[in-house]
């Protein structure tokens, strides 16, 4: 009865040392996911804030300038 007694709470011992483990590596998954999230927040933004492709407004190109011409070295107004 004793060495049944002693392996159960040796057992249980190994249980409740598995779990805290477990309880470590979820806490440290939950960082990672959080990061993960917060990242592809960062790009959805990043990505609303970019120009449709062939807008090249600001860049110096005039309304009517092809797309092969090459930047201004002078402001246009």
């Amino acid at each position: 009865m004793q060495a049944a007694l002693s392996k159960l709470a040796t057992e249980s011992e190994e249980l409740r040392s598995r779990s805290e483990e477990m309880l470590n590596e979820n806490q440290r998954l939950a960082g990672i996911i959080s990061s993960w999230t917060r990242s592809s927040a960062s790009l959805d933004q990043l990505h609303g804030a970019m120009k449709p492709y062939g807008d090249k407004t600001g860049l110096g190109y005039g309304s009517n300038d092809s797309s092969t011409a090459e930047t201004s070295c002078t402001p246009k107004l």
